[in-house]
């Protein structure tokens, strides 16, 4: 084999780093604390006692993503009572300071949002010792693909057989404002709350991870420095 040819199979290589299942972003450092940012609605009905919340996000490269990650718990009642969620995703206004939302939530349709998900069940709730969080998990049944440097908005809501009092908890991590905004059905009213929520999106990027790509190339460079000194 040549050294060009040698090289060119390090370069393809390089390319292909970042295609796998990684961590596109990340708000759930420091997600123990407990502190719950209520995001819940009673089923099947709604009541006065409902509040939405959404906290935005920007990939750093055109990403698609495949599964979501968050964690949470019932500040009132501890974990239990879930029968479901709903994920959505929103483009923000111009300015980017607030989710682009043309529907008051309990009327939402399709149409007032990017794309939206409803999760049958408690979505792989997993307690968390010695807290009243759980963690959850949702693998996308069909994924979304958005832009780098964009910034779009999550929202994700419990559907409550009882009080709606589940929120995910405060997290931080790349991109934290410590803010989110809210929707309180009793107000009813918008507004902006104090902290972020605490989640996570996975999937594949679009580019190269920038670390892979240079880690694969010296190293390879140091064989071929190896090579050249044998012949």
């Amino acid at each position: 084999m040549t050294t060009k040819t040698t090289f060119l199979g390090l370069l393809l290589g390089a390319s292909a780093l970042g295609y796998g299942q990684t961590i596109l972003y990340d708000k759930m450092s420091n997600a123990y604390s407990g502190n719950i940012i209520q995001s819940a609605w009673w089923s099947p009905d709604g009541s006065d006692y409902d509040v939405y919340t959404w906290d935005d996000f920007t990939l750093s490269a055109d990403s698609t993503i495949s599964e979501v990650w968050w964690r949470g718990g019932n500040a009132i009642t501890g974990n239990g009572g879930i029968s479901g969620f709903s994920i959505r995703f929103y483009e923000s206004i111009t300015g980017g300071f607030q989710p682009k939302i043309t529907a008051l939530p309990e009327n939402e349709t399709p149409a007032d949002y990017l794309k939206g998900y409803d999760v049958s069940g408690t979505a792989n709730e997993t307690a968390i010792p010695g807290t009243i969080l759980s963690e959850y998990h949702y693998a996308l049944p069909t994924s979304l693909t958005l832009k780098a440097n964009t910034k779009y908005w999550i929202k994700i809501v419990a559907n409550m057989g009882t009080f709606p009092f589940w929120g995910p908890t405060q997290g931080t991590g790349a991109g934290s404002d410590g803010q989110c905004f809210r929707y309180f059905t009793g107000g009813p009213y918008f507004q902006y709350g104090s902290g972020d929520i605490a989640f996570q999106l996975r999937g594949t990027s679009t580019v190269p991870e920038p670390t892979g790509v240079v880690t694969l190339l010296i190293g390879g460079a140091f064989a071929l420095r190896r090579r050249f000194k044998r012949a």
